[in-house]
């Protein structure tokens, strides 16, 4: 999965969009954050200000698919 589809896959799944952000679309507190930075993706929870790093992939696909997988398994962030 790529981010692309991504979006559209958590929106599907129930996830509230205020729970995530990709490449900073959303601006908020308490959320995970996917960031492309020059061709490595971080992976982050923000809370407070704070930035707690969940991982860092090397690839689009690995990133994508560990957020969707972190937030299918979160019953706070779905909305059903």
């Amino acid at each position: 999965m790529k981010v692309a589809e991504l979006e559209k896959a958590l929106i599907e799944l129930g996830v509230d969009p205020l729970a995530f952000s990709i490449n900073g679309a959303r601006d908020g507190e308490d959320q995970l954050r996917l960031e492309n930075d020059r061709g490595l993706w971080y992976l982050y929870y923000y809370e407070r200000g704070q930035r707690h790093d969940r991982g860092l992939f090397y690839y689009e696909e690995e990133a994508c698919t560990r957020l969707y997988e972190i937030l299918k398994n979160d019953s706070i962030a779905r909305r059903r």
